[in-house]
């Protein structure tokens, strides 16, 4: 008997308002604290590389079950645009990193709300999000 049902977040139960928008957050986020510590990258050199580490990510869940967590992926980013690292600058890409989604709240998928609470009524729900950084 089934007794529970987990659902994915992202592109589940909810979406991005629009393309790439969490993402365009993260690289507005990245440029900015970058240029505060004087280690200025291009919007592109970001722009690539954070994608490279989505895809990254995206291929060792697919293909491996592997999952790579926020300072995983920070340390995986930070080698690839050359920058030199402190705890102070390591925790501020953390936060910046990993609350991009807040910035542009995402939207609610097709039926959850409909069909959620009727599930609630008989059986245990769970959520996971394995986007390394929600």
């Amino acid at each position: 008997m089934l007794k529970a049902v987990t659902f994915d977040f992202w592109n589940t139960l909810v979406r991005e308002r629009e393309a790439e928008s969490v993402e365009q957050v993260v690289i507005r986020r990245f440029q900015d604290l970058f240029r505060t510590w004087a280690q200025e990258r291009t919007r592109a050199e970001i722009a690539a590389v954070t994608k490279a580490c989505r895809d990254l990510v995206m291929a060792g869940q697919v293909n491996e079950g592997k999952e790579m967590p926020p300072e995983a992926q920070l340390k995986w980013i930070f080698q690839r645009l050359r920058i030199d690292t402190n705890p102070e600058l390591e925790a501020a890409a953390h936060e910046a990193y990993t609350t991009a989604s807040l910035e542009v709240l995402p939207l609610p998928g097709t039926g959850g709300a409909q069909v959620l609470p009727k599930l609630k009524e008989h059986l245990t729900l769970a959520v996971i999000c394995n986007t390394g950084r929600t």
